[in-house]
């Protein structure tokens, strides 16, 4: 994990860095649901993994992964549906677990645009794959 990804995980696991990000964008965890979010996200990397995948992406494909990880920060702040409506032990267990896959998220997105931009398409390549399985996972164990 690198600095950057370690300070936002440090900041989304801190209750006061979630009530300033809330209290600095006016209602926007609120004003969208998560599955408004992942599906925007969806379309985004749709645009993403073909060039990829075929070792072609370049600047359009490094804002679009950037624009990603914009996205993965505000989805962080939603909790999914079956967290809210878990019971107290288990909706602490689930709500650490989903934090968590969103920190390897983030951690995924930042190393896909470090990837591409740095024309490492190998190492975008390894992003890719990952971060395609934590939204295997997400999806699954979240039901998103």
């Amino acid at each position: 994990m690198n600095q950057k990804s370690f300070v936002l995980f440090c900041l989304l696991s801190s209750p006061f860095a979630v009530l300033t990000q809330t209290l600095s964008t006016p209602a926007m965890a609120q004003s969208r649901s998560l599955k408004t979010v992942m599906k925007e996200m969806g379309k985004k990397l749709g645009g993403i993994a073909r060039p990829v995948t075929q070792g072609t992406a370049g600047e359009a494909e490094a804002n679009l992964a950037a624009s990603l990880l914009v996205l993965a920060e505000e989805a962080a702040l939603i909790l999914p549906d079956v967290v809210l409506n878990a019971s107290s032990p288990e909706r602490e267990k689930l709500e650490l677990r989903f934090k968590s896959l969103m920190s390897d998220l983030h951690v995924a997105l930042d190393e896909l645009e470090r990837g591409i931009r740095s024309g490492n398409m190998p190492a975008a390549q390894t992003a890719l794959q990952n971060l395609l399985t934590i939204r295997g996972a997400g999806h699954d164990e979240f039901r998103l």
